[in-house]
């Protein structure tokens, strides 16, 4: 069980680094770094843009399920709600699994597309609007599986989350503590 709550976790963080590296594209202009988009701004010179936590504008309502795990006996989590939310992501995870898997196909034919010398328009318009349309699939797959997450916790449960949340060292705070911490 704790093996398929750690897998749960892992397809769980890099579909949020996905969906964070669609809204970027809405939110900023410049492309996020689909499989496509990145060989572009390799060739073009560009650095690479990693997604932010600060991209996702929801983040501050919402709450994901690795925090929650990581306190549950801090927000006094009751075993039914374990149940249901370990359900919803199971659930949310064969829908990611399945739409990573033709996102990743037709960011490969988008890919192969623009490496022709003279791609068409049209063909490559047609292409990108179907890459867009599994990204929206997939951030509205990730948003429901997080508003039901909130729905199954009480008003104190998300305050008391909230306040962890806050309270955490950022991503690249933790990195830098592990690191000195280790001896590097």
């Amino acid at each position: 069980m704790r093996l398929v709550n750690s897998l749960l976790i892992a397809a769980v963080c890099a579909t949020t680094a996905q969906g964070q590296q669609a809204q970027a594209i809405r939110r900023s202009g410049p492309p996020a770094d689909t499989a496509a988009t990145g060989q572009m701004r390799h060739e073009l010179g560009a650095a690479p843009r990693a997604p932010r936590a600060a991209d996702d504008a929801y983040s501050q309502f919402l709450y994901a399920p690795e925090l929650v795990m990581r306190n549950q006996a801090g927000i006094n989590l009751q075993e039914t709600q374990r149940t249901k939310i370990v359900s919803e992501m199971a659930q949310a995870q064969v829908k990611f699994t399945e739409i990573q898997w033709s996102l990743s196909g037709e960011e490969e034919k988008l890919n192969r597309l623009l490496q022709e010398p003279n791609p068409t328009e049209q063909a490559v318009l047609a292409q990108m609007d179907r890459v867009l349309s599994l990204e929206q699939t997939l951030k509205r797959t990730q948003m429901t599986m997080l508003v039901r997450i909130k729905n199954l916790l009480t008003q104190e449960q998300q305050t008391a989350l909230s306040r962890l949340r806050r309270d955490e060292p950022a991503p690249e705070a933790a990195l830098m503590i592990q690191r000195r911490g280790g001896g590097g």
